[in-house]
């Protein structure tokens, strides 16, 4: 069970992943739908991931997929209401 707040930023990149068709992205594919940087998305990817919000998992040299866990879908969902 999720606890504590998502702040304003956290929900926006958990959305992101709620939101999205595909269960798995990458950090460039997040950073191109919000609109930032790929090292301020691939930052903030790793932040909620040592929350438990996010997982990931190497699939390359240099890329990496990253979905949504259940605490984090858990925390999205309060954070809209």
């Amino acid at each position: 069970m999720a606890t504590g707040s998502a702040s304003s930023t956290d929900a926006r990149y958990l959305r992101a992943f709620v939101h999205h068709p595909d269960p798995v992205l990458t950090a460039t594919e997040v950073a191109d739908e919000l609109n930032v940087t790929q090292q301020a998305a691939h930052s903030k990817l790793t932040n909620l991931q040592e929350r438990g919000l996010l997982r990931s998992k190497k699939t390359g040299s240099r890329s990496r997929a990253w979905w949504i866990t259940t605490d984090g879908r858990e925390l999205y969902r309060e954070s809209t209401q």
